[in-house]
């Protein structure tokens, strides 16, 4: 009789690749949820921080629409770029 190994078998080439992508897909999905959540809850707390502050609704109706409007500077700042780029 042959005896089998208590060792289970080390995965193929493809398996491996297939798990590694999984895992990277995985993660990304789980730090992109993560990030939505972080985003909201900063800018809740702003507008939060702002009405507590005396801001007037149409105070922050309008800091909200500059935000907006000016969101490709915020992106620029996020991915560390400069006003040449």
């Amino acid at each position: 009789m042959a005896m089998q190994s208590k060792q289970s078998k080390k995965p193929t080439k493809k398996q491996a690749m297939a798990n590694i992508v999984n895992h990277y897909e995985s993660s990304l999905k789980e730090n992109f949820i993560k990030n939505i959540v972080v985003g909201f809850e900063t800018a809740s707390q702003l507008y939060l921080d702002k009405i507590n502050s005396g801001c007037t609704m149409e105070e922050l109706k309008e800091f909200i629409k500059n935000n907006l409007k000016n969101k490709d500077v915020i992106e620029k700042v996020a991915n560390g770029k400069t006003e040449n780029d």
